[in-house]
């Protein structure tokens, strides 16, 4: 695993780490983020537990078959589940930045990054973004190790969606 020394606290910062996909994937699916319907807490931990999905890319590739084989799962709640998660697609920027659960990196900062250097290049240097109004060192050194250990996932994530830009 890839850990951030804060101080007392360790904290993984894999994505892919079993431990926190779920709550990863519950934090992406919410209303404040990607908003997706019907990805709550116990269907989300029965998807993981079912080995349908492994990380949040894997929410994009969910079948019909791979739900509908779920106990309690029918065809209404199948469809409205694949439903929110189509709408999801196309996000403004910034939701998808803050969907992202980067510790320190709420909505107003993936706003400020969104909004002064644009979501093409993610791995922005640390210099450039204590320059941004707000930033502090942690918010950089968090966001800023985030994005290098996970950048790959992150612009695989942004090319399934496609986030558009707005202020």
């Amino acid at each position: 695993s890839i850990l951030l020394n804060e101080n007392i606290i360790l904290k993984c910062q894999n994505i892919n780490c079993k431990s926190i996909i779920i709550n990863n994937i519950i934090y992406f699916s919410s209303k404040q983020c990607m908003n997706i319907d019907g990805l709550g807490d116990k269907i989300v931990e029965k998807l993981v537990y079912e080995n349908k999905i492994k990380t949040i890319l894997d929410i994009y590739n969910l079948t019909y078959n791979d739900l509908i084989s779920l106990e309690g799962f029918e065809d209404k709640k199948v469809n409205n589940i694949l439903l929110a998660i189509k709408n999801s697609k196309k996000p403004q920027s910034y939701k998808l930045l803050q969907s992202l659960g980067i510790n320190n990196i709420g909505q107003v900062a993936s706003k400020t990054i969104c909004n002064t250097i644009g979501i093409k290049n993610l791995l922005i240097d640390e210099e450039i973004l204590l320059s941004l109004d707000d930033f502090g060192l942690e918010m950089v050194t968090s966001y800023y190790n985030f994005m290098k250990n996970n950048l790959e996932f992150v612009n695989k994530l942004i090319s399934i969606l496609n986030p558009i830009y707005t202020n």
